[in-house]
Protein backbone atom coordinates (compact mmCIF):
# COMPACT_ATOMS: atom_id res chain seq x y z
CA UNK A 1 0.00 0.00 0.00
CA UNK A 2 1.23 3.23 -0.97
CA UNK A 3 1.75 6.29 1.63
CA UNK A 4 -0.73 8.54 -0.37
CA UNK A 5 -3.18 5.46 0.26
CA UNK A 6 -2.55 4.92 4.22
CA UNK A 7 -2.21 8.96 4.75
CA UNK A 8 -6.05 9.44 3.04
CA UNK A 9 -7.15 6.20 5.47
CA UNK A 10 -6.04 7.76 8.79
CA UNK A 11 -5.62 11.54 8.02
CA UNK A 12 -9.45 12.09 10.08
CA UNK A 13 -7.77 10.29 13.29
CA UNK A 14 -5.39 13.08 13.83
CA UNK A 15 -6.69 16.07 15.54
CA UNK A 16 -5.41 19.68 15.28
CA UNK A 17 -2.60 19.13 18.25
CA UNK A 18 -1.17 16.18 15.72
CA UNK A 19 -0.46 18.43 12.70
CA UNK A 20 0.66 21.14 15.28
CA UNK A 21 2.95 18.48 16.47
CA UNK A 22 4.01 17.04 13.21
CA UNK A 23 4.95 20.41 11.92
CA UNK A 24 6.99 20.97 15.04
CA UNK A 25 8.73 17.41 14.33
CA UNK A 26 9.64 18.14 10.99
CA UNK A 27 11.23 21.61 12.02
CA UNK A 28 13.03 19.73 14.53
CA UNK A 29 14.28 17.49 12.40
CA UNK A 30 15.27 19.88 10.31
CA UNK A 31 17.27 21.65 12.99
CA UNK A 32 18.63 18.31 13.66
CA UNK A 33 20.33 18.08 10.22
CA UNK A 34 21.46 21.66 10.44
CA UNK A 35 23.46 20.49 14.35
CA UNK A 36 24.89 17.41 12.32
CA UNK A 37 26.99 20.67 10.51
CA UNK A 38 29.19 21.72 13.51
CA UNK A 39 29.29 25.51 11.91
CA UNK A 40 25.94 26.29 11.12
CA UNK A 41 24.32 25.91 14.28
CA UNK A 42 25.91 25.34 18.31
CA UNK A 43 23.26 23.94 20.24
CA UNK A 44 23.75 20.76 22.01
CA UNK A 45 22.44 17.60 20.00
CA UNK A 46 20.37 15.59 22.78
CA UNK A 47 18.22 18.74 22.89
CA UNK A 48 17.46 18.60 19.66
CA UNK A 49 16.42 14.64 19.08
CA UNK A 50 14.60 14.80 22.42
CA UNK A 51 12.41 17.62 20.74
CA UNK A 52 12.00 15.74 17.80
CA UNK A 53 11.11 12.16 19.51
CA UNK A 54 8.41 14.14 21.93
CA UNK A 55 6.71 15.89 19.02
CA UNK A 56 6.83 12.88 16.85
CA UNK A 57 5.31 10.47 19.18
CA UNK A 58 1.98 12.25 19.53
CA UNK A 59 0.75 12.05 15.36
CA UNK A 60 2.81 8.26 15.04
CA UNK A 61 1.10 7.11 17.65
CA UNK A 62 -2.81 8.31 15.94
CA UNK A 63 -1.63 7.54 12.70
CA UNK A 64 0.23 4.07 13.00
CA UNK A 65 -1.06 2.33 16.24
CA UNK A 66 -5.15 3.76 16.79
Amino acid sequence: MCFRKIWEKNRKKMSFSDFVSLKLSCTAFGVLLAAIFPRLIEINIWWIVAVFIVFGLKPFYHMFVK
